[in-house]
């Protein structure tokens, strides 16, 4: 089973809701989780709780991820650091949404020296960044 911490009919499910905070994690065509939030901000508590069922729906099985902070109002610096340190454990590749292309620019390069345990890269277009994550 891909998803161990989930049952067998799980397509397509949102599979956490952190109201009122409306971030979201979702099963996309059992290729990769996507983690998405809507007008909040990601302080500690909001960042521990996605973690925390990120961790339940995986069973400890790094997953592609894709990540779109488009949306939200930011994160503190406690959430960025937490996040930091906890990704190594979770994925081995991740596709991170932007709208600025200098960011996307400059980041992907700094990426690309970078040598970590797992691939991260910047997209504007949701499209690229699905197909990036199901050739990973």
């Amino acid at each position: 089973m891909r998803f161990p911490g989930l049952p067998e009919d799980h397509s397509k499910l949102i599979l956490d809701t952190f109201t009122p905070s409306y971030r979201y994690i979702q099963l996309e065509d059992e290729d990769f989780i996507r983690i998405y939030g809507l007008t909040v901000f990601v302080d500690e508590l909001i960042m521990r709780k996605s973690l925390d069922t990120y961790f339940k729906i995986c069973g400890g099985v790094k997953q592609k991820i894709l990540v779109d902070p488009t949306l939200e109002i930011g994160m503190s610096s406690g959430a960025r650091n937490m996040l930091r340190k906890e990704v190594p454990l979770m994925t081995t590749s991740m596709a991170l949404m932007t709208t600025n292309p200098f960011t996307q620019l400059t980041a992907n390069l700094f990426l690309k020296i970078r040598n970590d345990n797992f691939k991260v890269r910047l997209f504007r277009d949701h499209e690229k960044a699905v197909s990036w994550l199901k050739e990973q």
